[in-house]
């Protein structure tokens, strides 16, 4: 399998509400941090919140062995879901955090 990578504006809302995050053996819903979900089924939805997977990530690098291995199988059970690099989505997601964080220390009124 080869990857390239894409680049798309996507708000990083849209991602967190609709991202599954997976390991070697399970996954866990970014939307309500439900662990344990078995990923190599294909299921589509979250089976605690609903919430549809439209993005598939590991946060295991890419060109290690291991994140080798779990890309494949989230190819092989989400072919038509697009798998978006964690990194990439950890830096925007720590960025909007951070961003809301000091936003709202300025409505305090020093």
């Amino acid at each position: 399998m080869e990857l390239i990578r894409v680049w798309k504006n996507i708000p990083v809302s849209e991602i967190d509400n609709h991202l599954l995050i997976v390991d070697d053996l399970s996954g866990f819903c970014q939307n309500c941090r439900n662990p344990g979900i078995k990923y190599s089924a294909g299921i589509s939805k979250c089976p605690n919140c609903g919430a549809e997977f439209k993005y598939v990530t590991t946060r295991e690098a890419a060109n290690s062995p291991l994140g080798q291995k779990i890309l494949q199988k989230i190819h092989n059970v989400y072919a038509d879901t697009t798998i978006i690099d964690f990194q990439d989505y950890k830096h925007l997601s720590d960025k909007k955090k951070a961003h809301s964080l000091f936003s709202n220390n300025d409505e305090g009124g020093n």
